[in-house]
């Protein structure tokens, strides 16, 4: 949830900054993995599910990377993960090009 943060994140709090911290330690993971080939977030964005209780809200699933509405991106979470992505997506095609000459 885009109101939920912490300056101590931990497991299990629901806040922006547990997800930053969750998703580097997973893209630390994959980069030591080099038989993953693909790797995916879990959710683009938060989602209803109605035995759910945590996180402040009754039946919402806050995992994604933009709130239920739309109209929230969280930004450390969404940024760091499409960031990532386009580092990984520089690095294949500058090794293609160097495949060429």
């Amino acid at each position: 949830m885009p109101n939920l943060h912490s300056t101590r994140p931990r497991r299990g709090d629901n806040t922006e900054e547990y997800q930053c911290v969750y998703h580097e330690y997973m893209l630390k993971f994959f980069e030591r993995a080099p038989y993953l080939w693909a790797t995916h977030v879990w959710n683009m964005f938060d989602f209803a599910a109605d035995a759910r209780d945590q996180g402040g809200e009754p039946g919402m699933n806050h995992k994604g990377l933009v709130t239920y509405d739309r109209k929230v991106v969280k930004f450390d979470p969404a940024v760091f993960a499409e960031a990532h992505r386009r580092v990984r997506e520089v690095a294949e095609k500058a090794s293609r090009a160097d495949l060429q000459f």
